[in-house]
């Protein structure tokens, strides 16, 4: 088992100051990242009753509402993009102050040997090999970053796309009974 790195001897000090700031980021990081998952949840709710009423339209030959709710679903997906987008940059705002105390004081030389990308292909498989990796969540994802190996599930990139497929679904279905 490798050494761990000594204790700084000025840790106690700088934990003082850098422990606030960790606290006051971590809650700032927790709520917008929660608020996020939720605004999805809310999303999927919204959008499986525009849907099922678009259907329900479809098969009671009211297309004047049909395209009302179509409307309605378009306005309401792109509501749910703009608060997902903005919700997204607030949790980035946290994860610098994060990263910072990572790299400043929580995980100052920190690396070890470990079985990484521990990710899967998009096939199902996983990836592992033996590289010497830094340790601390965002140091970690700034150094995938780098080597061009983060994920491929991210929430930035599968929260939008989703929202705007399901967007795309309503005046399709509208446009299939015209």
């Amino acid at each position: 088992m490798p050494e761990l790195p000594e204790v700084p001897a000025n840790f106690e000090s700088q934990w003082k100051l850098y422990g606030p700031r960790f606290e006051y980021a971590w809650r700032y990081f927790d709520f917008h990242a929660k608020q996020r998952t939720t605004m999805f949840n809310f999303f999927i709710l919204f959008s499986g009753l525009l849907i099922n009423a678009c259907f329900l339209l479809i098969q009671q030959g009211h297309y004047f509402l049909l395209l009302s709710s179509s409307i309605l679903g378009i306005v309401v997906t792109l509501i749910f993009v703009f608060l997902e987008r903005r919700n997204e940059e607030l949790v980035h705002l946290a994860e610098d102050i994060l990263r910072a105390v990572e790299t400043d004081l929580l995980f100052i030389s920190f690396t070890r040997t470990i079985k990484w990308p521990k990710q899967r292909t998009w096939c199902g498989t996983m990836v592992e090999n033996d590289p010497e990796k830094p340790l601390g969540i965002l140091i970690r994802q700034d150094d995938d970053d780098k080597h061009n190996t983060r994920s491929k599930y991210q929430h930035g990139m599968w929260l939008p796309r989703v929202q705007l497929a399901n967007g795309d679904v309503l005046p399709i279905s509208w446009s299939e009974t015209i």
